[in-house]
């Protein structure tokens, strides 16, 4: 028996859709804690914690523009500076 379970686990973590599947299950439960958590008035009490600090449009901001940039750095990093395969002095070949 725990072979099966062992060697079920592997084919459903060996999936690609395995950890994203994961991770959506687990943000669908965030957001409707965070909805009970604001109807039942949890949060003023949060609000009124002096140790968080409350997300203003300022900072939703610089937040963007920190991904987008991390992004820009990827992207320039993963291009390659070579010239694909099948392509030379401007003349495409091909096989």
């Amino acid at each position: 028996m725990t072979a099966r379970l062992f060697s079920l686990w592997n084919r459903i973590n060996a999936s690609y859709w395995f950890w994203p599947a994961v991770f959506c299950i687990g943000a669908f439960l965030l957001a409707l804690g965070s909805i009970h958590l604001d109807r039942s008035g949890a949060a003023e009490m949060i609000a009124s914690n002096s140790a968080l600090v409350p997300a203003r449009p300022d900072g939703a901001s610089t937040m963007l523009q920190v991904i987008a940039g991390s992004m820009i750095g990827v992207a320039a990093d993963v291009t390659p500076s070579f010239p694909p395969a099948g392509i030379r002095a401007g003349r495409l070949f091909c096989a």
